[in-house]
């Protein structure tokens, strides 16, 4: 995380493709990573997994009542479907670097209704998050918000 950095809502290109590999083809909001977003159109492009977080702090303080109060009373605005946190970064081509936990950042990845939030509003909210999170040492934790479509299914809600 670098906090001087400038940072400004995704371009169109980036919007479509930063999530390129993952089956719902999600579309990106906002992200607090100042790390180049380069769009690769050759055979040899690498798409983004999701992992599950092992080894990291914020598995012993996620569930506690002040981080996830502070998180949620952040996001009590947003049209939020799900709030995940894993490990979220790029496939690679050798099975060598498989587990290669520095190219899959721990991400809090915020999931909102389609068209529900625009990127200068995403960005402000991910960016808060991220103020938040630090707060607790999880300087290393990057926030990342895209939109998402509820699907039904068995934990559908019916009313009576």
């Amino acid at each position: 995380m670098e906090g001087s950095f400038h940072r400004s809502p995704p371009s169109e290109e980036e919007k479509h493709g930063y999530f390129r590999g993952l089956p719902s083809r999600p579309i990106l909001v906002a992200r607090t990573s100042t790390d180049p977003w380069v769009m690769h159109e050759d055979s040899h492009c690498v798409y983004k997994t999701l992992d599950v977080v092992r080894k990291h702090a914020i598995n012993d303080i996620w569930n506690t009542v002040p981080l996830c109060r502070d998180i949620m009373e952040c996001l009590e605005n947003v049209e939020m479907i799900a709030l995940d946190i894993l490990r979220l970064g790029y496939e690679h081509l050798s099975t060598v670097d498989e587990d290669r936990e520095s190219d899959k950042p721990v991400t809090m990845l915020i999931s909102v209704k389609k068209d529900s939030t625009d990127p200068s509003n995403g960005l402000a909210i991910v960016l808060r998050c991220q103020e938040i999170l630090c707060t607790y040492g999880l300087e290393d934790v990057e926030v990342e918000m895209k939109e998402a479509v509820l699907v039904g299914g068995a934990a559908q809600f019916i009313n009576p």
